[in-house]
């Protein structure tokens, strides 16, 4: 052998000759397949996270269509928008349960409510200061004297109790409309009325700011009756525990209910025009400095210190629970929100 030929690597050689020659071009090329294998893999999951998104969309598109706003970050059976016009969420849910409870703490739309209650449903209605839900007693005794139930009742709740045992004890096709009013605004309306009517009974005008403030601090009456009462941790583990047919509603659309519920039960009847309980004469404070200023002034300038001050949330629980209520609420277009509902199996969007 010529010493200047160069001598075959005996390790190439070797694998060489083990390897069939048909597989000595798959070989070479198994590393490209395996990149273009990882692209297309990428390329895939950006295409169905597209989808899914624009799936998304076309959803909430079409729920939105309907008059049903579904909120972006909820799940399939999440809180929901409901719409108020006709044919939509609330005009439906009316039309299809057998019995719609609503149901209020004080200075939340409830006078004007069961104003329109006694009108629309006549002798089968209940009787506008009979809280008829408030306890089982009361509710025993009307359903003795009535006829026929009603297709809805209209009652203001004192005690988480009461909600409690409407959302446990209620038939599946029925529906609960909670008429919720923000607790902070809500309590300056009720020191107003607790105040007009203490000053109508004991005829005054007047009031001494320690006499107003003890008076706010006993929560006498509308004073303590809130969300801060009704929206406790019972209430909630019950929603949880019984997934009732649930809608928060603002109590500023108390008018638009009462349209919806006039056009399937009584045609004709209209809301009222002016709350019930007409006109209060105005009311004064006499400050610790002795100056005299109308009581809507004296709230305004204390509003925001009164509950800490006076420890009016003391009792309360799950506040973060109705705050995500809230907060939810407040952004539906129409203020109303499907909070639960029985239905395990409705698809999305559709309010039985």
């Amino acid at each position: 052998m010529n010493s200047n030929e160069t001598k075959p690597n005996r390790a190439t050689s070797s694998a060489d000759e083990t390897m069939p020659k048909s597989d000595r071009p798959l070989a070479a090329v198994l590393p490209m397949y395996a990149i273009l294998a990882i692209i297309l893999l990428h390329l895939a999951i950006d295409m169905t996270s597209t989808s899914t998104s624009s799936s998304g969309r076309d959803r909430l598109e079409t729920t939105a269509a309907a008059g049903d706003f579904r909120l972006p970050d909820s799940g399939d059976r999440g809180p929901r928008c409901v719409g108020l016009g006709s044919g939509e969420g609330m005009d439906r849910m009316i039309a299809g349960y057998d019995l719609v409870y609503v149901v209020f703490p004080a200075e939340a739309g409830g006078r004007a409510m069961r104003a329109f209650s006694s009108d629309c449903l006549g002798a089968t209605s209940v009787p506008p200061d009979d809280d008829v839900l408030e306890n089982n007693d009361g509710l025993n005794t009307f359903l003795r004297t009535m006829g026929r139930v009603p297709p809805f009742l209209s009652s203001r709740l004192r005690e988480a109790d009461s909600l409690v045992r409407v959302l446990k004890q209620s038939i599946k096709n029925s529906l609960t409309i909670y008429l919720h009013r923000e607790e902070s605004d809500r309590l300056l309306s009720a020191i107003r009325a607790v105040a007009a009517e203490r000053a109508r009974d004991e005829e005054k005008t007047h009031w001494g700011e320690d006499e107003l403030m003890a008076l706010i601090r006993s929560k006498e009456d509308a004073i303590g009756n809130g969300s801060t009462q009704l929206l406790n941790c019972n209430v909630y583990q019950a929603i949880e525990d019984n997934a009732p047919n649930l809608v928060f509603l603002h109590y500023r659309e108390v008018e638009n209910l009462m349209k919806l519920l006039a056009k399937h039960h009584c045609p004709g009847s209209t809301p009222p025009k002016e709350r019930a309980g007409g006109k209060k004469k105005e009311q004064f404070v006499t400050t610790s400095n002795n100056a005299t200023i109308g009581i809507d002034e004296w709230l305004e300038a204390k509003s925001n210190l009164l509950e800490h001050s006076l420890g009016l949330k003391t009792q309360g629980s799950c506040t973060a629970e109705t705050r995500k209520m809230e907060h939810d609420l407040f952004s539906c277009p129409d203020e109303a929100l499907q909070y639960s509902n029985s239905d395990f199996f409705a698809p999305l969007g559709q309010i039985v």
